[in-house]
């Protein structure tokens, strides 16, 4: 089933390709969303562009221009470094 949004398509940002956020990232591509996708790993980045999302090569790509921001990783020490340390918001980008 393909849900087709219409008034608001944000742009989504997603950090983990691994077992679980592979699968919610290509259901939220399959559902019309502009995805891009971020793992440390990059053949998971290249398996999600072969299936229609933006593959890309840091966690600060995948977070720059994004409406969402969905991070699913392994544990709260890489969440806390992606939200909080050198990788992501410390990036003067993501200041307001």
């Amino acid at each position: 089933m393909t849900t087709q949004f219409t008034q608001f398509n944000p742009k989504v940002g997603f950090i983990g390709l691994g077992a679980m956020g592979m699968p919610m990232a290509q259901a939220l591509v399959r559902a019309g969303l502009v995805v891009k996708g971020y793992d440390v790993r990059q053949e998971a980045g290249a398996a999600f562009a072969r299936d229609g999302g933006i593959g890309v090569a840091s966690a600060v790509a995948a977070a720059e221009g994004a409406d969402v921001l969905l991070v699913i990783v392994v544990n709260a020490e890489q969440a806390a470094d992606i939200l909080f340390g050198k990788t992501l918001l410390a990036n003067p980008v993501f200041r307001r």
